[in-house]
């Protein structure tokens, strides 16, 4: 019946191209069809934008894959025609509105989908012990069960994903589950030795089996390549498999006498290395998935896999992608990879459906999983490679003539389906729910493809033309300039439009910040010195910084933090803080008093990493110049205020409407601009190094001890390694550079331990006022403080010094200029407050400009920069005054001073609000 299908499909296919050869040829218009079914379709009044050309005839790309220089997308081979076809729906983080979703699965049937894997995350209506993991957007379970009513209504199979291994961090980033995560500081993968664990899982697997009650499957994740043993509460002596194995044995059985009826599902990467004997301990538990996204996947795959699952298991599914899994880029649009990741799949079916039962295929397809691009977010878009990928299954393979028929019979679109887009094309109108969507992510693309283009036109990649450039030259870019703001205006518009349809306010709002507003200002970074981003070294780095939870905030935010914590980042939960003039005068902070951890220690190299990494991905609107300024220039024109013109080091200039001075306390675009700065000198030295602890621990505590001449501290950076900085006078710290390593370890050891600096008197009085403070049956008395850990080495070359200074700008910004971090201002490092209150700086800035920019004003506009000066000073001086001040009370052998410390301490240990 196929068979006889496709050939009606391919001779009407032929007579649709006569006659629309035909109709094309009498075509006034030309090539011009971009607005053809527009009138027909039943959407949102949509703006006018620019057309941009659409060509009809059959594109070079669609025919790349039937030309495939392998052989093998030609070759048609065994259709999956009675296996079954699930299409993953990635709803965690940006959930779909419900009667949307609804209306897409009526797509999907129609795609001949027999399934769909639905994969909540942190929009499932969890209760309990869960709650606090929902997001604002959750799905209610009334919500759930008129979706899964849908499906039953459109003979959709419901599969339902619950990644416990390898993707659990929806659950695990909230604080309050810790303790679960396999390493502290990476909140992806579960620990399987904690003991709760087991319990965690059963009960987030039963809930969303509750809400499923007509489900008979249910895909718990894979934990891919980590190693289990790395949590701490694994015994070293067990092997990956033996603690995989000693967690999903007792699982799988639980939720087996919970509903007899279902088929377990699993990544089978971990499961690859067992014996075929370890595998026929959970054969009769669970099915395996096999996942490959890669364009050729049947070399990656040994045929001995093949042989040892069909040996063990009942049943095996496989799985594809129609998005870009591995690595989700701005193009994904179907292309190349996905068609013949496809095929390859089905290549391995024909070749081993006789030894191995296949029981269907999965199309997967993330979300918001990579958290850092636009285009991996919105489902609707993806319908025509699903629905390409579909027919491709079925058929058994994949031409030009497939991608017609599809096109227009099935998405019902103008045009064949784009494998690849280029700035000549035009977004194709499709009439399937969720169409207009597809177009507008269509346009992004093919906009920042012309941004490319004109980058170069301009003759930088920076959007900004050069001075000595040709007149004629400079004036068609800014004419291309000019035509492509109002392309993208026209795209703001539709996008709120056509966006709110699907999705809520907050969603499509995050969408546009990360997939429009690049497109509307281009940005140089002026870094002199390169940075490699192939990885961190081994040994840890002497200049750290302290990050608070707001910074870590603001990192998350654009996409930065979850590159730290895969490098490198130590967590603090306690803070120890105590005074050298007396036994009484300390201070215990712990996290009970936040609502996370009280921050991170992260070396300032892997900070610099992780924005590297994050810069790759924005390399659109985003240039990275290693090249220092040596002047710029405010020009004026006429009386008015014109650009800024930047000369570089190497000779270039290039004009800007905003030069943000982000370059320290010796800022040479402060001085350039002659903006004055007031200093002053502390007469003080920080050293810092690297230092080896006698004996490891969780170290998750910060230390801080107040010597007469400055504080000296302790930060960890792993259970074996802390952060030194010690601040002293300078004729003290020359001697702490130049002593021996054994000398130096011996000297701080001392320093946090002798008794040299008590004086008498205050400690006296100290301890009367401790003993009062005790008789009072309530407050939050606290013993002594605890020893810090033993420093028993330093880490070669780690030891170094620079000298300390307050420092201040009279100013933060002038018209067209900005300054941030120390360039505006300089507090000292006791409070660890330096760094973040440089990326408050970023956060207040970009937040000013991005409302400015919004309501039509000058990125560089003296009246919006002002506000971020005002808003920075009042925020900036109390706590420049705060932190001085308590520098030059503790920094002293004043016996007054050390009393008042002293009683101080007391009182906050006290008053529990007050600290």
């Amino acid at each position: 019946v196929l068979q006889n299908r496709i050939r009606r499909q391919k001779i009407r296919s032929i007579l649709v191209t006569i006659v629309v050869a035909i109709l094309w040829s009498l075509s006034p218009k030309g090539h011009d069809n971009s607005q053809g079914n527009a009138h027909n379709m039943r959407s949102p009044k949509l703006v006018n934008s620019p057309s941009i050309s659409l060509s009809f005839q059959i594109k070079d790309s669609d025919m790349k894959v039937f030309r495939d220089p392998s052989g093998y997308t030609g070759i048609y081979t065994k259709p999956l025609r009675d296996k079954e076809r699930i299409i993953h729906v990635d709803l965690n983080h940006m959930p779909i509105k419900r009667q949307y979703l609804i209306m897409l699965l009526r797509e999907f049937r129609k795609f001949n989908a027999t399934g769909v894997l639905l994969e909540y995350g942190n929009t499932f209506p969890y209760h309990g012990q869960l709650e606090s993991i929902v997001s604002n957007n959750a799905y209610s379970a009334a919500d759930i069960l008129a979706i899964a009513e849908a499906c039953h209504k459109y003979h959709l199979k419901i599969i339902v994903m619950l990644p416990i291994f390898g993707a659990f961090n929806y659950v695990l980033q909230d604080s309050r589950f810790q303790q679960y995560r396999m390493i502290e500081d990476d909140y992806r993968s579960l620990c399987m030795c904690y003991p709760s664990s087991l319990t965690l899982a059963q009960v987030a697997i039963k809930q969303m089996l509750d809400l499923h009650p007509h489900t008979h499957y249910i895909h718990l994740g894979g934990i891919g390549g980590k190693d289990l043993t790395s949590c701490r509460y694994c015994s070293t002596d067990k092997t990956k498999s033996v603690v995989y194995a000693s967690f999903l044995n007792p699982l799988l059985k639980s939720l087996k006498q919970y509903r007899p009826s279902i088929h377990i599902m699993l990544w089978d990467d971990a499961l690859r290395s067992w014996p075929a004997s370890q595998l026929s301990h959970i054969a009769n538990f669970i099915i395996p998935v096999v996942g490959g996204f890669y364009p050729n996947i049947e070399n990656l795959i040994d045929s001995s896999i093949w042989q040892k699952y069909s040996q063990a298991f009942p049943a095996i599914w496989i799985a594809g992608s129609y998005k870009n899994v591995l690595k989700c880029n701005s193009d994904s649009i179907i292309g190349v990879d996905h068609i013949s990741n496809t095929l390859s799949w089905m290549r391995i079916f024909a070749k081993n459906f006789h030894q191995v039962n296949f029981q269907g295929a999965f199309l997967i397809g993330p979300a918001f999983s990579t958290t850092t691009n636009r285009y991996c977010e919105l489902l609707p878009h993806c319908a025509p490679t699903i629905a390409l990928l579909m027919w491709t299954m079925l058929s058994g393979g994949y031409n030009v003539d497939y991608n017609r028929d599809v096109s227009l019979c099935v998405t019902k679109c103008t045009d064949f389906i784009n494998i690849e887009i280029k700035s000549d094309y035009a977004a194709e109108s499709c009439d399937y729910h969720g169409g207009y969507i597809n177009r507008l992510v269509t346009q992004l693309q093919v906009l920042n493809l012309k941004v490319n283009k004109i980058n170069k036109l301009s003759g930088n990649e920076t959007m900004k033309v050069k001075v000595d450039n040709d007149p004629l030259y400079s004036a068609l870019a800014k004419d291309n300039i000019r035509e492509l703001s109002v392309m993208i205006k026209s795209l703001k518009e539709n996008a709120l439009i056509v966006l709110s349809d699907a999705y809520y306010q907050t969603d499509v709002e995050r969408w546009m910040k990360q997939a429009i507003q690049p497109l509307e200002h281009k940005i140089a970074l002026l870094e002199p010195n390169p940075i490699e981003i192939n990885g961190i070294r081994t040994d840890f780095s002497n200049r750290v910084s302290a990050i608070i939870p707001g910074s870590v905030k603001i990192l998350d935010d654009i996409g930065v933090w979850s590159y730290i914590s895969e490098l490198r980042a130590k967590s603090f939960q306690q803070m120890q803080v105590w005074d050298a003039a007396s036994d009484y005068g300390f201070l215990l902070l712990d996290s009970k008093f936040a609502d996370n951890k009280m921050g991170y220690v992260v070396e300032n190299d892997v900070i610099m990493l992780a924005l590297m990494k994050r810069l790759e991905q924005l390399n659109s609107n985003v240039k990275v110049l290693h090249c220092k300024v040596n002047n710029i220039n405010l020009q004026q024109d006429n009386g008015d205020l014109g650009n800024v013109s930047v000369e570089l080091g190497n000779g270039d200039l290039i004009e800007t409407k905003l030069l943000i001075g982000a370059d320290g306390p010796q800022s040479s675009i402060r001085s350039a601009a002659n903006i004055k700065h007031i200093s002053l000198p502390y007469n003080q030295l920080a050293i810092v190094a690297t230092l080896q602890l006698s004996d490891p621990n969780e170290n998750v505590v910060a230390w801080q001890r107040f010597l007469p001449d400055g504080p000296i501290a302790l930060l960890p950076l792993s259970d074996s390694r802390s952060s030194l900085v010690w601040t002293t006078n300078p004729k003290h710290g020359k001697l702490l550079l130049e002593m021996s390593n054994e000398e130096f370890v011996d000297s701080v050891n001392n320093a946090f331990v002798n008794n040299d600096h008590i004086i008498p008197a205050v400690n006296r009085v100290s301890a009367i006022f401790n003993r009062g403070l005790n008789s009072i049956p309530s407050g939050d008395i606290k013993d002594p403080p605890q020893s810090p850990p033993t420093v028993s080495n330093l880490d070669n070359n780690s030891r170094g010094g620079f000298p300390l200074s307050l420092g201040h700008a009279t100013n933060y910004v002038m018209s067209r200029l900005a300054l941030i971090g120390d360039a505006a201002h300089r507090v000292h490092p006791l409070a660890g407050q330096g760094v973040n209150l440089g990326f408050k700086d970023v956060d207040v800035l970009s937040n000013i400009l991005a409302e400015a920019v919004a309501e039509g004003n000058d990125i560089g506009s003296l009246p919006d920069l002002l506000k971020y000066e005002r808003t920075r000073q009042l925020q900036v001086l109390p706590i420049m005054t705060t932190i001085d001040k308590l520098n030059r009370i503790f920094s002293n052998k004043n016996t007054s001073l050390a009393l008042a410390r002293g009683v101080g301490f007391q009182l906050i240990n006290y008053l529990a609000p007050l600290k």
